[in-house]
């Protein structure tokens, strides 16, 4: 999903105002389990002095100082929803693995990091995740920490990749804005702009970057709905070919069910936010 004109990344989720309360209860997960990947790189970087709050599933890395700081018991809380809200998602009971969530004052600050031009970046391997969060953007957890959970758990997809796995996580945070994900699909339907299921899959990097992350959230939340975890388990690893087999339709009947699906989504998107969310994204 896109978070600004020039990136891709995350995950919507609406940050709240929080007290500052006692860190959360001692955790149930082994965090003396080892540092991996990019974790191990972002704790051992001189650059960066990072202060840790441990939730019950996410642990939480900021710097002093920073917008994070004064936030971090409502972001390590906002963590382990994200983290309750992936396993749901795949349909496991548990994720054996804590997930470290370090957050960034800038996008500069972030890329210069991890090398890419993003707002969040998902490292599945250390089962961590990279995110700016500032008083002008918010964090994307919920997306990236999907990406991490079901990448750990049902393995990378199967080619085409871009329309399962972005799909997936914008389906598991569901917003952009003040908006769900399936309004502002019904709201590209209304407008005759809602690409089809096939260009999605087999075509995603060629119908623009909004389209692509809501429609393909909006779809893979209509399979999911419709057919359930199985069937998205299932397309994940055998690919978008396998639709027809998993839900005993054909691609072009999946996409006319969608859209009817969507006929059915209030879509009450005023001009001047639909813009907004066209030229600035989801953040």
């Amino acid at each position: 999903m896109r978070l600004s004109p020039r990136c891709l990344a995350g995950t919507v989720i609406a940050l709240l105002c929080a007290c500052e309360s006692a860190p959360p209860a001692s955790p149930a997960i082994d965090w003396e389990e080892a540092a991996i990947g990019l974790e191990q790189q972002a704790l051992a970087d001189r650059q960066f002095v990072w202060h840790t709050l441990r939730g019950e599933a996410a642990r939480v890395h900021y710097r002093p100082g920073s917008f994070a700081a004064r936030h971090a018991v409502m972001l390590t809380r906002s963590g382990d929803a994200s983290v309750r809200r992936a396993i749901e998602i795949v349909g496991i009971e548990h994720y054996e693995h804590p997930v470290d969530v370090f957050f960034f004052d800038t996008r500069a600050d972030l890329i210069a990091f991890v090398g890419v031009p993003a707002t969040g970046y998902a490292d599945w391997e250390s089962s961590s995740v990279f995110l700016v969060f500032s008083p002008t953007w918010r964090a994307f957890d919920t997306h990236e920490i999907a990406h991490v959970v079901s990448i750990n758990t049902w393995g990378v997809p199967v080619e085409p990749i871009w329309w399962i796995r972005e799909g997936l996580a914008v389906y598991a945070d569901g917003r952009c804005r003040e908006h769900t994900v399936q309004a502002l699909a019904a709201e590209y339907l209304r407008r005759g702009e809602l690409p089809y299921a096939s260009d999605l899959i087999y075509r995603f990097a060629n119908v623009g970057e909004m389209p692509g992350y809501l429609g393909s959230g909006s779809l893979v939340g209509f399979l999911y709905e419709t057919y359930g975890v199985e069937a998205i388990h299932r397309i994940w690893q055998q690919g978008g070919d396998a639709i027809e087999t998993v839900t005993g339709a054909s691609l072009n009947a999946i996409d006319a069910r969608w859209r009817a699906w969507l006929e059915n989504v209030e879509s009450d998107v005023e001009p001047e936010e639909w813009r907004r969310v066209i030229d600035d994204g989801c953040g």
